[in-house]
């Protein structure tokens, strides 16, 4: 607080330390370009409060300032003695906080004719048929971007977005790049071809959106091995946000040009180089 506060009365005090304390905790979350405020209430299974604009802020915040305020105000015959402001309260401490509204402002597209789409939105959009009337290169820099400085949030990517991911990375590298449909054949997610004056070569992408430390493991390898001997196509790669077990590897090992394994190192350098690209 600062030295105005020591003028406040013990009910405003406490008031004001409820909301000052929510907002100090805040988790500014860039996916999907919310705020997220800690339960006023001491409660261990609570997630929190999820506002996705200033306007969500306010509302909660003026609930927790008067839930506080109206617990130690005096009363007189069944009326509080003093008369609140927590709205002014609240619209103070967002004064006070101005990366709030900036945040949202940076986090809200502008309207438009147009659909727009932006990172947050590619995590979360489940609907792979949706026509995108924007630029998909103006949308790969911003999410490249985000993902090159928070890489494990890869392994928040719904399945399927994860699979538009590394198709756009390979077709960034100058492939040529089919993502197979939902109702795919087993072990292939993307087909990436690279011609020249020498001949075509073929890759068959298999990806993995796992949790660390739910590593791949050699089952997996050697059916993506299968499906590039019968198909005929010139290498397959295995694409993860995990790793992969002893075993995978060794497998891997033993057809050296015919397999890869890109763990979550080697895609976060992918990540990394991509946003290079971008920024030169």
């Amino acid at each position: 607080m600062d030295d105005d506060d020591d003028h406040l009365m013990p009910w405003e005090e406490y008031a004001q330390d409820a909301i000052e304390r929510i907002i100090s905790e805040a988790d500014f979350d860039e996916i999907y370009g919310s705020i997220v405020l800690q339960s006023h209430h001491d409660d261990s299974h609570s997630l929190g409060v999820d506002c996705s604009n200033v306007e969500e802020i306010e509302k909660y915040l003026v609930e927790v300032y008067n839930e506080e305020w109206y617990a130690y105000v005096p009363f007189d015959g069944g009326e509080a003695v003093f008369k609140d402001d927590a709205w002014g309260a609240v619209s103070n401490l967002l004064t006070d906080n101005p990366e709030i509204r900036s945040f949202f402002e940076r986090n809200t597209p502008p309207v438009d004719s147009e659909t727009l789409v932006t990172a947050q939105e590619l995590l979360q959009d489940a609907n792979a048929s949706r026509i995108v009337r924007v630029s998909l290169e103006e949308i790969n820099e911003e999410l490249i971007r985000y993902l090159a400085a928070n890489p494990s949030k890869m392994r928040e990517m719904l399945p399927r977005k994860f699979e538009e991911l590394v198709a756009d990375m390979f077709s960034n590298q100058g492939y040529d790049v089919t993502l197979t449909p939902r109702s795919k054949d087993g072990g292939i997610d993307i087909i990436a071809v690279q011609r020249s004056d020498i001949g075509t070569v073929m890759t068959i992408v298999e990806c993995k959106r796992y949790a660390e430390d739910n590593k791949v493991g050699v089952d997996i390898v050697r059916g993506l091995y299968g499906v590039v001997e019968q198909r005929r196509a010139t290498r397959g790669i295995i694409v993860t946000t995990s790793f992969f077990t002893r075993d995978a590897e060794a497998f891997r090992s033993s057809v050296p040009y015919r397999l890869g394994l890109a763990n979550f190192n080697a895609l976060t350098k992918e990540i990394n180089e991509w946003k290079n690209r971008i920024e030169r």
